[in-house]
């Protein structure tokens, strides 16, 4: 398989969620899994083997602009948006990708008209 890029700019306690997701894509066999998390997780991540590179997610504007431009460089097969916020899913919309999923973080399902289509979308389900 190919590269796949993980984005998630939530609080801690979805964070620690979203390593059940992260552990999930590591079994899947992709050749690399790049993840974009907000500054104050790295060191939760930093020094985790399984993933390449490690994007940090930030408010300042310039910083925004020079991360989407880093991302743009490599074509991911896969990126998926955990948990979307407007800034991540227009970093999702503008990144270059096969496929693109953006969940967002919402009681009723949200679809994105950028995102392929997600399965069950807004129906609890185990993690």
């Amino acid at each position: 398989m190919g590269e796949v890029l993980a984005i998630k700019q939530r609080r801690l306690g979805d964070t620690a969620l979203w390593t059940a997701s992260l552990e999930a894509l590591s079994d899947l066999g992709f050749s690399s899994i790049d993840i974009a998390y907000p500054t104050s997780y790295k060191a939760l991540f930093e020094s985790d083997p399984r993933f390449g590179n490690q994007y940090e997610l930030s408010s300042d504007l310039l910083s925004q602009w020079n991360l989407l431009k880093e991302i743009r460089q490599t074509r991911y097969d896969a990126i998926l948006n955990f948990h979307a916020s407007s800034q991540t899913a227009f970093l999702t919309r503008m990144a270059k990708a096969n496929v693109k999923l953006i969940h967002h973080h919402s009681r009723t399902p949200r679809y994105s008209k950028f995102s392929s289509t997600i399965p069950h979308l807004g129906m609890p389900m185990s993690a």
